[in-house]
């Protein structure tokens, strides 16, 4: 992501664009339904063109120019949350990167083996839950998804061990993945 990411940055700055980092956004501003430019920290920056990286649930409050029809339109889009435990090994847990799970005692789509991509002292491991605020799963506690991605862990190397799992982390948010309908992209 870095090397994607700094060819980015140097071809924006290269035709005379520039990245305001730690600079929160606080409006698109639009005149005639046409982009002025971002608003941050009270100064408009004058832009054509707006790339958002937002989740598509927040881009109607920070574009309030919008017509009615778009505002509906990604009003309309819904989206499914993600309670993501991370996990700090003190050795790997697999080889890969990404690793699809297939059995019925482990109900997560995967582990994601972060220090398998990019070497670290520690190992860090992703065991994402993806599923919508209402399902019963959303409501447990912290504690709880933990101690079950350490029992996944286990269930994929038997030898890990409470002194391999060094530490644990949970968190959530709501709008990890876009549902996406039959005919989504024309909407």
């Amino acid at each position: 992501s870095e090397v994607l990411l700094e060819a980015y940055r140097r071809r924006i700055e290269g035709a005379g664009g520039q990245f305001l980092l730690r600079t929160p956004v606080q409006q698109v501003a639009t005149e005639n339904g046409r982009v002025r430019g971002v608003v941050a920290r009270g100064e408009l920056h004058p832009a054509d063109l707006v790339v958002s990286t937002v989740p598509l649930k927040y881009v109607p409050r920070i574009a309030p120019g919008l017509n009615a029809d778009e505002r509906q339109r990604i009003e309309s889009i819904e989206n499914i949350g993600v309670v993501c435990v991370l996990l700090k090994l003190s050795k790997p847990l697999t080889r890969y990167f990404w690793m699809n799970t297939n059995d019925a005692r482990i109900e997560v789509p995967g582990m994601i083996e972060y220090s398998n991509l990019n070497p670290l002292r520690e190992h860090v491991l992703y065991v994402p839950y993806y599923m919508p605020k209402t399902h019963p799963k959303w409501a447990w506690e912290s504690a709880r998804f933990i101690a079950e991605a350490k029992r996944y862990v286990r269930i994929v190397r038997p030898s890990c061990d409470e002194a391999t799992l060094l530490a644990a982390h949970a968190s959530r948010y709501e709008f990890a993945q876009t549902v996406c309908t039959p005919r989504f992209y024309e909407r």
